[in-house]
């Protein structure tokens, strides 16, 4: 009888501990099924397009340094910036009111809006902005979801803005590159050279991109000449 409880016992560890990761494979599939299940609600749920574009969700960046010069000079610059969006629109909605609460002069957001580039996607979006940051003007670059391989350029242009551009504000310089694709377009690299050639920003000059994780380092690379020459930021006027 002894023998049989002292054989009985590993063969019950190993029955306990098969349970157990049985239940974490289990676990891990319902995680992995979640996911796929939201993206695809995300996919299927929005409209895949609409008649007219309206009112686009980015504004240009001229509107958006008239609206900065509007405000008080000596106030601290506040930018809201965001990070992907892709399917979390309720997140989104806490996040734009936070920073309508935090009076933001302007909103950046990093690429990666929406998880697919149609314009159904955008017309939420620009729904969301309105409703929860009227008035705050917002400008981005395109991610990998927003132009990839089954969608062009012609609807972020349409819908959101140039994919790049440049915004003085306040001393700063912030230029948006567009290296959605993997490569770094070539409107990106002569806006690149053309920001190159000028005096530098007061307070310095910021580059926003959205690298895909698969795209080579050097990706789209050329010589361009190096921002920033000609004389030191003021950082003392820079720090409010």
């Amino acid at each position: 009888m002894l023998v049989i409880a002292t054989a009985t016992i590993p063969l019950a560890a190993a029955a306990l501990l098969g349970g157990v990761w049985l239940a974490a494979a289990l676990a891990a599939f319902a995680v992995a099924a979640l996911l796929a299940a939201t993206w695809t609600v995300g996919w299927r749920t929005w409209p895949r397009s609409e008649v007219g574009v309206g009112r686009r969700l980015g504004t240009a960046p001229a509107d958006i340094e008239a609206s900065v010069a509007k405000g008080d000079p000596a106030a601290p610059l506040r930018i809201g910036v965001l990070g992907d969006i892709q399917n979390g629109i309720s997140e989104l909605a806490d996040v734009l009111d936070a920073m309508r609460a935090a009076h933001v002069d302007f909103v950046l957001q990093l690429g990666d809006a929406a998880n697919a580039g149609l314009p159904g996607r955008y017309a939420v979006l620009r729904r969301m902005f309105e409703t929860h940051a009227p008035g705050i003007p917002v400008i981005a670059v395109p991610g990998n979801h927003d132009v990839g391989r089954e969608w062009r350029h012609d609807v972020w242009r349409a819908w959101v803005g140039r994919p790049a551009w440049r915004l003085d504000v306040r001393g700063w310089r912030l230029v948006g590159l567009d290296d959605a694709s993997g490569a770094v377009s070539a409107e990106s690299m002569d806006l690149l050279a053309a920001v190159a050639r000028e005096p530098p920003a007061a307070c310095g000059t910021i580059l926003i991109a959205h690298r895909p994780l698969a795209a080579p380092s050097d990706a789209g690379a050329r010589d361009v000449p190096a921002t920033g020459r000609g004389r030191s930021p003021r950082w003392a006027s820079c720090r409010r």
